[in-house]
């Protein structure tokens, strides 16, 4: 009786030990699934966004703002460098903005770090691509001049970030008796030469950008009417003198701008001549003053002369 007693006090043990070791793996799982979960806390990790920057300009404010979720706030956020930012902007570690103005041109690649107040870090690379402006000349033709007359136009720059400076590029010069004032874009003088001289006009804003324009200078003789003085007349008897012009580009107009022509007389434009023409009969003694203008068709270059014409009676001889 004993013996079974023994055996059954043993069976029972067997059980004990068995249903406790049981126990215990249930709480060792338990307990790994839930350390597991809480490593996958720990592990979670910070992101950072946008994804991707805007391009910015060179000589133009730029500002973005890089944001942190996942972690613990408040972040600090750095440059895991180099590269670094691009030239002119910087990163407030405690907002995350990238602001300030591009100085230089060119794209990299720059990483933000972030990290939350646990000590985890994120991070994200970004692209930064700065472009120089587009730099515009205006006028964007300068005017006709004429030798031997002061001649004034003014280059101005637009694009950049002022002041600029002007210069004139690779190629032929600007044409004899004329320069560039470097500060003020002003090209001036008396020219020399008559002639066509294609010259490259250059700006360089304040933090380099260059843009320029080849601009087509011509330089024509001064249109001249002619004769300077016209004959008297007589009434009664034909009459005719003929008026040309040199100088310009050819294709003149004559016109009578101003004052009375003697009575009688006629004033022709003969515009495929290139000549104009005052004739007919005098019909009245008296002294006559009247203007002609010539215009010089391409250029509009013009010249006047006034003229004093007297016509007399008939002599008559006994």
């Amino acid at each position: 009786m004993n013996i079974h007693t023994r055996q059954t006090s043993s069976h029972g043990a067997s059980m004990a030990a068995r249903l406790l070791g049981a126990r215990w793996l249930t709480c060792l799982v338990a307990l790994a699934l839930w350390l597991g979960c809480a490593g996958t806390v720990l592990a979670q990790s910070i992101t950072l966004s946008p994804t991707t920057v805007p391009p910015g300009t060179v000589g133009v404010p730029y500002s973005v703002t890089i944001t942190a979720s996942g972690g613990t706030a408040p972040y600090i956020f750095s440059v895991n460098g180099p590269p670094s930012l691009p030239a002119g902007l910087i990163l407030d570690p405690a907002t995350g903005v990238i602001s300030g103005t591009p100085t230089g041109s060119g794209g990299s690649t720059v990483t933000i770090v972030a990290t939350d107040s646990s000590g985890l870090m994120g991070q994200q690379s970004y692209f930064f691509s700065i472009s120089s402006p587009t730099i515009t000349l205006s006028p964007t033709s300068v005017p006709l001049g004429t030798v031997g007359v002061p001649y004034s136009v003014t280059i101005t720059a637009s694009g950049g970030t002022g002041p600029y400076t002007y210069l004139v590029g690779a190629g032929p010069p600007l044409p004899a008796g004329l320069i560039l004032n470097p500060a003020t874009g002003v090209i001036s003088g008396t020219p020399t030469v008559e002639g066509v001289t294609n010259s490259f006009i250059q700006a360089t804003d304040s933090f380099g950008s260059v843009g320029g324009q080849i601009y087509t200078f011509q330089f024509v003789a001064p249109v001249v009417l002619s004769p300077t003085t016209l004959p008297s007349g007589t009434v009664g008897a034909p009459y005719s003198q003929t008026f040309t012009a040199s100088g310009g580009f050819g294709g003149y107009t004559f016109a009578v701008s101003a004052g009375t022509l003697p009575a009688g007389l006629t004033f022709i434009n003969s515009t495929g001549n290139q000549i104009a023409t005052l004739s007919g009969t005098p019909t009245a003694v008296g002294t006559s003053n009247f203007t002609v203008t010539i215009t010089d068709g391409p250029s509009g270059f013009t010249d006047s002369q006034t003229y004093t014409v007297t016509i007399v009676g008939t002599v008559i001889t006994l």
